[in-house]
């Protein structure tokens, strides 16, 4: 549960400073929102063929 709030939060602070570089504020939000999606659907999925 720990790495998976870990994962959610990098994912979303990625995806907001990549947006930010590359197209602005507006970037940054619009890259914040899709991350914080991204990360909470990612870790679930992450030990799914284990």
């Amino acid at each position: 549960m720990v790495a998976g709030a870990i994962v959610t939060i990098s994912v979303m602070l990625s995806f907001a400073w990549a947006g930010d570089f590359l197209f602005g504020e507006t970037g940054g939000a619009v890259g914040g929102f899709i991350g914080f999606w991204l990360g909470l659907w990612l870790p679930p999925h992450l030990h799914e063929h284990d």
